[in-house]
């Protein structure tokens, strides 16, 4: 039997990794390339926060029903207070794991009232946010970017929008957003912005929002009481200080989203506008050396 030389197209596939079925999708949803090992770009830590975060995903979506939801609710509003630390983590989960946030602060007003649940609300909001910026940035980057790029094809005038504006323009964008509430989080992981600077400016930015639907929550509750007999409603005095305080409440925050819609189309027609200057720019010395040569 003699020795033969193997061809170089079965040296090839020698060199070839074997990835299983899961990982060449945790690969593809990554959008990294495994080499020299499954997921060696990806690392150990990374591909545990990943399985955790969509395990708990998974089931937060698979598990949350209303039946669910009307249990909870029931558990906490019976010892509101007593059960402040578990509806904190609840909600703070919720920001991290895309859930509308407006609901949780409805029933933050609802549970707690208006100033009590303004602070629950504005501390798990903060706190939510952070955490979906930190696994956006370290952990879901290639995934995020792809999928704005995709769905929202002006992100990259943001992403240079935020280069020169920084945290103004994280504010503006909270208080009138371009992309959805939570989206925001992650979109905002990619761009220059550090982590510092998003949280203090996305925190103070939300005060308005959480603001409002946590009244709304407080004004529900209220009627949900007064149509049982409950609560008197003290007079025209009190029913006049509830009126203006839900108005006021709620022009301030229109006011903001008008006035930061008109200053984030401004912002980006600017960038665009020098973009296009710099392109053509570019274009015209590329054009003149061209034909120089």
């Amino acid at each position: 039997m003699g020795f033969r030389v193997p061809s170089d197209s079965e040296l090839n596939d020698k060199k070839q990794p074997l990835l299983s079925p899961g990982t060449k999708v945790l690969s593809k949803l990554t959008g990294m390339r495994a080499s020299g090992g499954p997921l060696s770009q990806f690392g150990a830590t990374r591909l545990c926060l990943l399985v955790t975060f969509i395990i708990m995903a998974g089931a937060s979506y698979l598990y949350l029903d209303t039946q669910t939801l009307h249990s909870f609710l029931l558990m906490v509003q019976e010892d509101p207070y007593g059960s402040l630390h578990v509806f904190f983590v609840v909600y703070t989960l919720s920001v991290v794991l895309l859930f509308p946030c407006m609901v949780m602060q409805v029933i933050s007003g609802a549970l707690y009232g208006f100033w009590m649940g303004m602070v629950v609300s504005w501390a798990a909001t903060s706190m939510g946010q952070s955490l979906a910026f930190l696994l956006g940035r370290y952990l879901f980057r290639p995934t995020v970017k792809a999928y704005l790029h995709n769905t929202w094809p002006t992100f990259p005038t943001i992403d240079a929008a935020i280069k020169r504006e920084g945290w103004k323009l994280v504010c503006l964008l909270r208080l009138s957003p371009v992309l959805p509430y939570n989206v925001l989080n992650y979109a905002l992981a990619i761009t220059p912005v550090s982590c510092w600077v998003f949280s203090v400016a996305s925190a103070v930015a939300t005060i308005p929002w959480t603001a409002l639907y946590v009244y709304l929550g407080t004004l529900s509750n209220n009627l949900m009481d007064l149509a049982q007999g409950k609560v008197d409603l003290g007079g025209d005095m009190h029913m006049m200080r509830t009126i203006l305080s839900g108005a006021f409440i709620l022009v301030t925050t229109v006011y903001g989203y008008v006035l930061s819609h008109r200053t984030i189309n401004a912002v980006l027609k600017e960038v665009a506008e020098q973009e296009e200057e710099l392109v053509s720019l570019v274009g015209a010395n590329g054009g003149a050396g061209g034909s120089t040569g």
